[in-house]
């Protein structure tokens, strides 16, 4: 039997929450999809929970192999995919039931566009279960391409992928990119292509404290090394790479400042206004870390 959707899930010590993501994935109402498990070096029992649950279950594929980080990862299963679309997911993370129906629908809708990409909003939720707030709410449905790309990720790492594409740039690889490989993805392929957005949620993003983009240093170091990457890599005009990199100090700004660094949050912040203008994001950055992050919540907390 041939499947339309391999949805494809790296993980890496994730057995506490693997297991309510998978029955997010299993429940979905469009059934004509695989799932590929891509173990990246997991020392927990990640293998064995699934084994126990799934070993018998023909749309439950497993792989085991080193650790390599999930740019890898993700490339490793689309090699393993036997299936039209790869559809890219986070093994934290819940697909409301209607997810891969929505996706399947817009595609057999848009017959003439040869769609290769193409997402849908997603929602945060904190450990309380509380919704925090909607991602690309303000955007509407249609055609976006690397313009809307430039101030970072717009759509998470939550798209589907034809995999017929001959012109696919496959995830970067490299560990000094981990947590930024999904954004890099979107860069490389919408120089030529774009993305299709679907207006309405059907995801949500668990946070918690060992979430990715939870880790400050980590992701500034990733974020200085795209865009090293990004000069070699894409041709861009000077106004893009205004864009690309006000943003980018911007971006590391807020985490030097969630990281109680205000010395380094403020530099980042006088470079972003330099390169990119007296935006008013970029105003903000420069007053809440001139005050100090101990400070704003002190007066926080005094309100």
């Amino acid at each position: 039997m041939t499947v339309f959707f391999s949805v494809i899930i790296p993980t890496y010590n994730r057995a506490q929450l693997i297991l309510e993501t998978l029955e997010t994935v299993l429940a979905q109402t469009y059934q004509n999809f695989e799932v590929i498990i891509v173990d990246d070096g997991s020392t927990d029992n990640t293998e064995q929970i699934i084994q126990k649950k799934y070993g018998t279950d023909d749309r439950v594929r497993y792989f085991y192999k080193d650790n390599e980080e999930r740019g890898a990862a993700r490339n490793f299963g689309i090699k393993q995919a036997k299936g039209d679309y790869a559809v890219i997911f986070d093994s934290d993370d819940w697909m409301h039931t209607d997810h891969l129906s929505t996706i399947e629908e817009c595609i057999a809708d848009h017959p003439e566009s040869k769609i290769n990409f193409i997402t849908s909003k997603y929602q945060l939720k904190d450990e309380n279960g509380k919704i925090i707030k909607g991602f690309s709410t303000h955007l509407k449905q249609g055609w976006y391409g690397i313009n809307e790309m430039l101030k970072g990720s717009q759509f998470g790492c939550m798209y589907a992928i034809n995999l017929h594409n001959q012109r696919l740039h496959f995830f970067p690889s490299d560990r000094k990119y981990s947590t930024l490989e999904d954004w890099m993805f979107l860069l490389k392929n919408l120089q030529e292509d774009n993305i299709y957005l679907i207006d309405k949620i059907t995801i949500t993003v668990r946070h918690h404290e060992n979430r990715s983009m939870s880790m400050n240093q980590r992701v500034i170091n990733a974020r200085k090394e795209v865009m090293k990457w990004s000069t070699d890599n894409l041709i861009l005009n000077k106004q893009q790479m205004k864009i690309l990199f006000s943003y980018s100090a911007f971006f590391c700004g807020i985490h030097y400042y969630l990281d109680h660094q205000s010395n380094q949050a403020i530099k980042e912040a006088l470079y972003a206004i330099r390169r990119g203008g007296p935006r008013k994001e970029f105003l903000i950055l420069l007053l809440k870390s001139l005050a100090g992050r101990s400070l704003i919540n002190r007066l926080k907390k005094s309100n």
